[in-house]
């Protein structure tokens, strides 16, 4: 199957991990003093950082997700962040979940 697939047109998938983010006294989160929408609302600021906890999880994502693809054997693998479409984003500041 893998073999008859190579004949398509080229396709790819790709792997991506959500988490909790832990509620941090620092984390906050407060109206724009200027932005609104398109109602008129006062958009949300976010102001919040990742800590210990949030980055040793993402890391054990990736290197949870590097071991899955190594034991289907995938053969062609782009390491995260490298693409076009990751380096338009950063996916620690919530956007994968709030989809802005």
């Amino acid at each position: 199957m893998k073999h008859g697939m190579r004949n398509y047109a080229p396709w790819h998938f790709s792997m991506g991990a959500f988490g909790e983010c832990l509620p941090y006294a620092d984390n906050h989160v407060s109206l724009h003093a200027s932005k609104v929408d398109r109602f008129g609302v006062p958009l949300l600021r976010f102001d919040v950082r990742f800590h210990d906890n949030e980055l040793k999880m993402m890391a054990d994502a990736r290197a949870q997700g590097e071991a899955m693809l190594l034991r289907c054997r995938a053969d062609q693998r782009q390491e995260f962040g490298t693409g076009a479409r990751s380096r338009r984003r950063d996916p620690r500041d919530g956007r994968r979940a709030h989809g802005s």
